[in-house]
């Protein structure tokens, strides 16, 4: 690890303290009722645009204070490029690689794997004992378009801000993944699924999001990973407010 000069140190704390503090103001907002469209034909779904428009704006001020704060190459973190590189096992938390494997197959293999867990969790927390009503116009699609959305909005926010500077001053690459990761879940105390698991499982998928990013270089699986969660759970919470 790189011994970090008081400039790069203060850099870093200020970089946690706003994504600390913007995740705060999200559960803020997630909580409030905020609705910007008033009246409109989205019904049940005018909070999560008008959610979802705010917190972008709020990704677009994180995206700014990371280049000034992590230079000129933070931004290069945002490229959707590149799908594989070196993968750093971590045995403890059951990330191994076969000799010839990189992201590209470890991406795929978590995607499936945290997606069916994401499932579980949603299917205990969401919708045991409701009523879940399905369709493809009212639910699946929205469902998509809002995850795709969202995931960029967080990934960038809670994995973005803090690897492209926390990286580029040189933080031990085993401790900017945890850092996101701690930021991520305990934000989701409140979130679904929600909870001690709920924090346990998006603290890990943090960890994993920013490992992805620092080992590819790339925003790819970061985003991918978190788009089929949510789609997952933005299926669940339409379905069942039909």
């Amino acid at each position: 690890m790189t011994r970090l000069n008081n400039r790069s140190l203060w850099v870093v704390i200020a970089t946690i303290i706003l994504v600390a503090g913007t995740g705060i103001a999200m559960l803020a907002l997630r909580s409030a009722v905020v609705d910007l469209f008033p009246g409109t034909l989205l019904g049940q779904m005018d909070h999560e645009v008008s959610y979802q428009l705010i917190t972008f704006g709020l990704f677009i001020m994180l995206a700014g204070s990371a280049r000034l704060l992590g230079g000129p190459g933070a931004l290069n973190y945002l490229n959707m490029r590149h799908l594989d590189g070196t993968v750093v096992p971590v045995p403890a938390v059951g990330l191994t690689v076969k000799p010839g494997e990189g992201w590209k197959t470890v991406g795929r293999n978590f995607l499936l794997v945290i997606t069916l867990v994401t499932a579980a969790a949603v299917f205990f927390q969401v919708l045991r004992g409701s009523v879940f009503r399905f369709s493809i116009d009212g639910v699946l699609i929205p469902a998509l378009i809002f995850a795709v959305v969202n995931a960029f909005i967080e990934e960038g926010i809670f994995r973005f801000a803090v690897v492209s500077v926390l990286d580029s001053r040189g933080v031990d690459p085993r401790i900017t993944p945890l850092v996101s990761g701690a930021l991520f879940g305990a934000v989701h105390f409140y979130g679904t699924p929600g909870g001690i698991p709920g924090v346990l499982l998006a603290g890990f998928l943090g960890w994993l999001l920013a490992k992805s990013m620092i080992e590819t270089r790339s925003f790819a699986w970061a985003w991918l990973i978190h788009a089929a969660q949510d789609v997952v759970i933005f299926t669940a919470l339409f379905g069942t407010r039909v």
